[in-house]
């Protein structure tokens, strides 16, 4: 069947019967065709194919194809289809994207899915995923405290939070190794300090010693830092009170 006849048939049949369809010819066809068809209709085939077919079909994909169309799925759609997937396939899968865009995808994702992920992506992924991964679960802690929150460093993880009526920048860091004194110093150069009431270190790991002697120095020298560990939401009543301290 040529090329334009089949694309063609596989925007109009049901996304089971265009999957096997797709899946019957050459590996090199299959190429071609993929590239002509309009990206909408290949994500309406991916999602509607049997769970089965749906991953061999997203790994027969040639890559470029494959990232292109992950790019272009909504929060939704990831969550429709990432479930479904062997999860051997879903790792190979999401490997593919960058870890800052697999760490914004996870941490929408509804509650169940998003669990069933953090477990499944966690031990194989670099640190990049878990250190964005931390300060998107940061932010959403910020967010559920303060009265108003904004990015000013999504890179450096560096936010502005709202509280009581003062700003706190909150320096989101994570690390595979204890906080050390040149981590709060480095968070301390970053504050905006004619505008800011203090800065909050928010960190995954414990502090140490001379970390936690140099945050009392600078609150000594008029600029209120706290250095505070937080893993996860039994933590967050901590990170709470500090920012309340913060504000004076």
């Amino acid at each position: 069947m040529p090329t334009p006849h089949l694309i063609a048939m596989l925007r109009s049949v049901k996304p089971a019967e265009a999957a096997r369809l797709l899946q019957s010819v050459t590996v090199d066809r299959m190429a071609v065709i993929v590239t002509e068809l309009p990206p909408a209709d290949l994500i309406r085939i991916i999602l509607g194919a049997p769970a089965d077919r749906a991953g061999k079909l997203l790994l027969g994909l040639p890559a470029e194809v494959r990232v292109t169309l992950l790019q272009q799925l909504t929060i939704g759609q990831f969550a429709d289809l990432l479930p479904r997937l062997d999860p051997a396939i879903t790792r190979e899968l999401l490997r593919e994207l960058a870890p800052r865009a697999v760490a914004e995808i996870v941490s929408s994702l509804p509650d169940a899915v998003q669990s069933r992920l953090r477990e499944l992506l966690t031990p194989d992924q670099p640190v990049e995923f878990a250190s964005a991964l931390y300060q998107r679960d940061a932010a959403n802690l910020m967010v559920r405290t303060a009265s108003a929150v904004s990015w000013l460093d999504q890179w450096t993880g560096d936010l502005l939070a709202e509280v009581l009526g003062k700003s706190i920048q909150v320096a989101v860091r994570y690390r595979l190794d204890p906080l050390t004194d040149l981590d709060v110093d480095q968070s301390a150069r970053r504050g905006r300090w004619q505008s800011i009431a203090g800065m909050l270190l928010l960190t995954n790991v414990a502090a140490a010693a001379s970390a936690a002697g140099h945050a009392q120095a600078l609150s000594r020298s008029g600029r209120p830092f706290e250095v505070q560990r937080w893993i996860d939401d039994r933590d967050s009543g901590m990170v709470k009170r500090a920012l309340i301290r913060l504000t004076g």
